[in-house]
């Protein structure tokens, strides 16, 4: 018996996972107290299981308890140029550890091309003149038109390298100082932003490219033509006018690859070698679109989702990416017009709440790992199932109060990610839908008038109590003639009373006047008839309101016709 208690305690003994602790000092290269510094007074100690993060105490001093053996990582935060401190807990506490801020400034700097032209692949160097004599310069491609280098404080000197034919470093300015002419200084705290401009060759280094694009079907959307350099880089882009046209004022010479794109369709490359002199007689043919069938499944017979799909860009052509509208068929049917060629395919859209992802194919293809691939002759589907296992549906009933009568009403239930659907009013004013999934709804009525709905949030239990009220107002519309006018009708108020109510028009757009009324008997009165004008007629349909009240007792289905003549002079 003892023996078995020893072993049984032995045993939960070794199940505990031991904890350590790992406590140093944080020490700042620019001589800020590190737990008052304006960046970084915060330790972060990021593992396998998350990330914790402490305030550092005076002095730098920081303690991290419970720890877990494993692989770390410690960093100092936030706004904190760093390498992350690696760090390894075995089976003892980790003390005295020395995490060193160094002093790094970011610069910014921004680079300009006279005459606007385009901007070069180069890059800028920074070398030290006041540190080591072996100190590596810093060297940093300056293919944008901005970008950033950090540096250590001190002094450096400022030049350029790459530059093609034709282009020459100008100027370099960090305020007022020409770092050209003499040493950048970088300091603590900097925030100096250097501006760069590049000086060019008379005549510019650049040509005029331009050519013609033949389209093999119609389109409306925006056409463009890319020319991407064949060492890299962002393209440069241009819309294709509507006779086809394109062209390029500025472009440098080298090997490009031309392409002609819209949102549908991407032509076959055309390889580019562009010299000293003006190209014009580019050719490309924007192929028609690929009309791709697919069709949607939902598992356990429920809502098909609203969904659409979203072209990646393409290579090089960061703003090239298009998205793709779904008409879906209520079987789940559906086409979509493809571009050929090879493009990742992702779906756009929320899906409803339990919804997942089961499988997404165009023929063979697994899409959720692969490219599209999309030929003229493809005989594909793409196709789309949805696993709604997790979904777990309800009954949604309730009650319409206040409705004149209930033929011809139905509630209808929508949510965005799933669509609408509709259920009668019975003749107690009572309404219920079947299957319905979780989510956020609003219960409205499909009844002309004044708009009658509810927000209904549905989860995993049945809901017996939504009630939507009626109000039993109506919007009535109403407009002026003039007899044998030919200018614009006088603007009137109609003034509509019951017992109990009085109501007065309003003017919504060039004349029509509206009332709000409840249903109920209305003497309706004309005022504010200008000068030079005399009350004809007031109808309303076949009712003549000179004579006899407006009646209201249902959706409306007239309107106010009121009848002018001009007062002889």
């Amino acid at each position: 018996m003892i023996t078995t208690l020893w072993l049984a305690a032995l045993l939960l003994f070794q199940a505990a996972t031991p904890a350590y602790k790992i406590s140093g000092t944080v020490v700042r290269e620019d001589k800020q107290e590190p737990s008052r510094a304006t960046n970084g007074d915060r330790i972060v100690l990021r593992g396998e299981a998350g990330a914790v993060t402490l305030d550092i105490g005076q002095g730098g001093a920081f303690e991290f308890t419970n720890v877990r053996p494993g692989k770390y990582q410690i960093v100092v935060g936030p706004g904190v140029i760093m390498d992350a401190v690696p760090l390894v807990v075995t089976d003892r506490d980790v003390n005295g550890l020395r995490v060193v801020v160094p002093d790094l400034i970011l610069m910014r700097a921004s680079v300009r091309v006279e005459s606007d032209g385009p901007l070069p692949r180069f890059q800028m160097t920074f070398t030290r003149t006041d540190g080591p004599a072996n100190a590596a310069p810093v060297n940093v491609p300056a293919t944008a038109g901005t970008f950033s280098v950090t540096l250590s404080p001190g002094l450096y000197r400022v030049s350029s390298s790459g530059l093609p034919n034709g282009y020459t470093l100008k100027s370099a300015r960090a305020d007022s100082t020409d770092v050209l002419a003499q040493p950048l200084k970088v300091a603590s705290g900097d925030l100096t932003t250097i501006e760069i401009i590049l000086g060019v060759s008379s005549p510019p280094p650049w040509v005029r490219v331009s050519g013609r694009l033949t389209k093999a079907f119609t389109t409306t959307t925006p056409v463009r033509v890319a020319i991407n350099a064949t060492g890299g880089g962002d393209a440069i882009t241009t819309l294709v006018d509507d006779d086809g046209t394109f062209e390029f004022t500025k472009v440098l010479p080298g090997s490009y690859t031309a392409i002609a794109y819209s949102s549908a369709s991407v032509s076959a490359p055309v390889n580019l070698k562009i010299g000293a002199t003006d190209i014009s007689n580019v050719a490309l043919l924007l192929p028609a679109p690929k009309e791709v069938s697919g069709r949607i499944t939902v598992q356990n017979n429920l809502p098909l989702p609203r969904i659409g799909f979203a072209l990646a860009p393409l290579p090089g052509i960061p703003n090239s990416n298009a998205n793709v509208p779904v008409a879906m068929q209520p079987d789940g049917s559906f086409k979509v017009s493809l571009p050929q060629g090879d493009r990742r395919l992702t779906i756009t859209g929320a899906l409803p709440q339990g919804y997942k992802l089961a499988a997404f194919t165009y023929g063979t293809i697994d899409l959720s790992n692969n490219l599209l691939q999309v030929a003229s002759t493809d005989k594909a589907e793409l196709r789309l199932t949805f696993d709604t296992s997790a979904v777990t549906t309800v009954n949604v009933s309730g009650r319409v109060n206040g409705l004149l009568t209930t033929q011809g009403v139905r509630v209808v239930l929508m949510n965005q990610a799933l669509g609408n659907v509709e259920a009668p009013v019975q003749a107690d004013g009572s309404f219920a839908f079947s299957r319905v999934m979780p989510g956020n709804y609003n219960a409205r009525l499909s009844l002309s008038g004044l708009s009658a709905a509810t927000q209904v949030v549905v989860r995993n239990q049945d809901i017996n109590n939504v009630v939507i009220t009626y109000p039993r107002e109506f919007v009535v519309a109403g407009h002026v003639i003039v007899e044998g006018a030919t200018t614009a009708a006088p603007q009137l108020t109609l003034e509509a009373k019951s017992a109990t109510l009085s109501r007065s028009s309003s003017i919504v757009n060039r004349g029509v006047m509206m009332l709000q009324l409840k249903d109920g008997e209305y003497n309706v009165t004309v005022r504010n008839i200008p000068e030079g004008y005399q009350l004809k007629s007031v109808m309303f349909g076949t009712t003549d309101l000179q004579k006899s009240p407006l009646k209201i007792d249902g959706p409306v289905t007239w309107e106010i016709v009121v009848r002018l003549t001009a007062s002889p002079r």
